[in-house]
């Protein structure tokens, strides 16, 4: 459903050139109408809407995240403490790159301000990391996700040597990804994760309610990440730089 939504119904990320034209059992006139909605009954209500009214936005309540959680607001608060935090991907295909700036202000509310993401190649990954902490500016922290194994420290270490005068900060994720996007859904479940008005807030939302189940999770890891640095500096804790 969400593949479909994404490619072929949403204006924003549909395939170029094409169109969606909603058709439901009111323009087909030679279905027996109520025989056909009673076939539907024994579905959830969900399936039923997407069915019965070709009503694309319906969607279950989410396993960690729901939507209504998180309130939309203008700007965050200037004063606010920022990361950005990236999760990479190394290819053109499957997994996305995305690097979501999250924002704390000290009464332990919390912003997701801006999201990068797409595919790309690791050259151009990389690139893109440099111009997006071009125009945060060097007092946005940077957090990586790296990788397990050689390949990651490898890849952190380029990173850090290709954005000099950066604070970049490689992570090793551990444990599962419901786990570590915990903290941040409670968070939100109380109203104190927002989010900054942006054309990517619909697809993050969509994201963030089909998880851990939906196709991508990368803007959710991400802002777990971000999520957890930036607690770290209100904790007694001392933040360890992992490489």
């Amino acid at each position: 459903h969400e593949w479909v939504k994404r490619r072929y119904v949403d204006v924003e990320t549909r395939v170029p050139g094409s169109f969606f034209v909603r058709a439901t059992l009111d323009d087909n006139p030679y279905i027996d109408r109520e025989e056909y909605t009673r076939t539907l009954e024994h579905l959830d209500p969900v399936t039923r809407a997407r069915i019965l009214k070709g009503d694309w936005t319906v969607r279950e309540s989410g396993q960690i995240f729901r939507r209504d959680w998180f309130a939309v607001v203008d700007a965050a608060p200037p004063e606010a403490d920022r990361v950005r935090a990236w999760d990479l991907a190394a290819s053109t295909g499957g997994k996305r790159t995305a690097g979501i700036k999250i924002a704390r202000t000290d009464d332990g509310t919390y912003y997701v301000e801006h999201v990068v993401k797409g595919k790309w190649t690791p050259g151009a990954r990389d690139r893109i990391v440099g111009q997006v902490a071009a125009a945060d500016g060097p007092d946005v922290e940077i957090v990586i996700e790296r990788e397990p194994g050689s390949g990651g420290i490898a890849q952190i270490e380029t990173l850090v040597g290709e954005l000099e005068g950066y604070s970049v900060h490689g992570i090793a994720a551990t444990g599962k990804k419901l786990v570590r996007a915990g903290p941040l859904a409670s968070r939100a479940e109380i109203g104190l994760v927002r989010l900054v008005k942006g054309a990517w807030n619909s697809d993050f939302l969509d994201e963030a309610e089909a998880f851990p189940e939906g196709e991508y999770s990368d803007q959710v890891d991400a802002a777990a990440h971000g999520y957890e640095w930036l607690v770290s500096r209100y904790s007694a804790v001392p933040r360890v730089t992992r490489f």
